[in-house]
């Protein structure tokens, strides 16, 4: 059973360190993404050139995927198949999302996922700002090239500020991540120790009472061997073999009849009790009991 809960902690263990390496993988790909997304739409707030918007289109459905993944895991009851969806067109690798589901679904109250969380769900807005921004973007490329200093400026600039909180956020999902990955390790390492001491101590305990239970069957062995071993040089009046009483008592009264069982206590008053004198035979004088009388 030891055994048993042992390898189940050590994969428990197992499951969740890989589960949050996974977010934290799935983090630096969503904050390249990012970071992509508006740098190829600043280049296309410049120079027009669709193949960047596209580019830009490609990076922003990185966090997009990621978004939606979240909301499905959100609702109430949950849609695992749109997670699932989300978190592949998140970047994710496909054998790491059934643990990222995992953890989000039964974890998502611990402190640190949740606080990793709701930095996550802060960059929401964002995202649809940026995603209106590129919509506008090229909305007025459509009808010609961007001219006025003053606007090309200002949306630069908007692009700046955007970057740098989605920046922000990211660095905090990072950290509580991190935090939160080496609080799992020495929590479930010590639970690993636990587990594996009192494992040996159950074994230690149960090999002890073998050796014990070997021992005393050992010194009963030897016990007995000795007693028969007496027995067998004491003569058959000491080892408690049945004597024949025939001829016992005077008068020739012989011993217990062989073919008629009496019970134990009986044939031990018989032998107890001392011999009574036969009546004597006709024709014959009486067996003398002293001196005779005057």
């Amino acid at each position: 059973m030891v055994v048993v809960l042992q390898a189940a902690i050590a994969g428990f263990s197992l499951e969740v360190m890989s589960s949050v390496r996974a977010y934290v993988a799935g983090e630096a790909m969503w904050s390249r993404s990012q970071k992509n997304a508006v740098y190829f739409l600043n280049l296309y707030l410049h120079s027009g050139d669709a193949s960047q918007f596209t580019q830009y289109q490609a990076s922003l459905a990185v966090p997009i995927g990621d978004e939606f993944a979240r909301w499905a895991l959100e609702r109430d009851p949950i849609d695992v198949e749109a997670a699932r969806i989300g978190f592949l067109q998140g970047g994710n690798h496909p054998d790491d999302v059934a643990g990222l589901i995992w953890l989000f679904r039964y974890f998502n109250r611990v402190s640190f996922l949740q606080e990793a969380i709701r930095e996550w769900a802060a960059t929401d807005p964002m995202l649809l700002e940026l995603s209106v921004f590129g919509e506008v973007i090229r909305s007025e490329w459509e009808n010609g090239p961007v001219r006025d200093a003053s606007r090309l400026q200002f949306l630069s600039s908007r692009l700046s500020e955007l970057n740098t909180q989605f920046t922000v956020h990211a660095n905090r999902f990072s950290t509580v991540l991190g935090e939160g990955s080496r609080a799992i390790k020495l929590t479930l390492t010590g639970l690993n120790i636990v587990t594996a001491v009192t494992l040996i101590l159950l074994l230690i305990w149960h090999t002890r009472r073998l050796v014990l239970q070997r021992q005393a069957f050992e010194d009963a062995l030897h016990a007995e061997k000795e007693r028969l071993a007496w027995q067998a040089v004491q003569p058959p009046r000491l080892r408690g073999a049945p004597a024949k009483r025939a001829g016992r008592c005077r008068g020739g009264i012989a011993g217990p009849d062989p073919a008629r069982p009496r019970p134990i206590q009986e044939r031990q008053r018989q032998l107890r009790a001392p011999c009574r004198r036969q009546p004597a035979l006709p024709g014959l004088p009486p067996p003398a009991t002293g001196s005779a009388s005057a």
